[in-house]
């Protein structure tokens, strides 16, 4: 039979391994083929395990680095709102855009270190034109962008590291493949020349017996 390779998924694998540690064992001449397999299982949940864990925590990480960003995009909104005010209620003048000169929709759609790059230049200019709204917004703003970038440094690092865990399980699921297709091979030295056998210690992925339907819901 052609045993699954290491691209199918992780809980299909198991399975199949599953069926075939259950079906060597119940054979006295196979039995001793069960052991590796089992050993081959368990080290393949445990990576597995511990790469979902670390693919919840990206899921984490972004969640309250999109918190860090909205919370930033409000203050944002906030400071445009008093220098819109300050430049008599014309985004058109030169006062706002010397300091908002990259539009307010356009700098909402940045994220991470491309925001609070462009946010801190911005408090830089509101500064020097408007110094009393800067004591008014800028510390608030440098505290939220100091979140993000930190907020999105975890993230990355994160990511990072799930990589490598789901990489680890990767080498794992590989590791039980060949162990059953070693197991193939030694099933047919026990039992040379009978495929069928061979073939029923492993889990098939269709039902024996079944035919294909017509569009009708009947046999051709």
């Amino acid at each position: 039979m052609a045993i699954r390779g290491e691209s199918t998924g992780t809980n299909q694998i198991l399975l199949d391994a599953r069926f075939h540690a259950a079906a060597v064992s119940a054979d006295s001449k196979t039995k001793h083929l069960g052991e590796p397999v089992k050993k081959g299982m368990t080290l393949l949940k445990t990576k597995r395990n511990v790469a979902e864990d670390h693919a919840e925590g990206r899921m984490d990480g972004l969640a309250v680095l999109i918190r860090g960003d909205v919370d930033l995009d409000e203050g944002v909104e906030d400071l445009e709102i008093d220098v819109y005010k300050a430049a008599g209620k014309d985004r058109n003048s030169s006062l706002y855009k010397g300091i908002f000169r990259m539009k307010l929709a356009k700098l909402l759609k940045l994220r991470g270190v491309a925001e609070t790059s462009e946010v801190r230049a911005l408090l830089d200019r509101l500064k020097e034109k408007l110094p009393v709204l800067w004591k008014t917004h800028a510390p608030d703003l440098l505290v939220k962008c100091k979140t993000v970038d930190e907020l999105e440094a975890a993230s990355h690092a994160a990511d990072a590291t799930a990589g490598r865990f789901f990489g680890d399980e990767v080498v794992a699921r590989k590791e039980l493949v060949e162990t059953l297709r070693k197991s193939e091979g030694a099933l047919t030295v026990i039992y040379p020349g009978k495929r069928k056998r061979v073939r029923s210690y492993f889990r098939q992925t269709g039902r024996k017996g079944t035919k294909k339907k017509d569009g009708n819901g009947g046999t051709p």
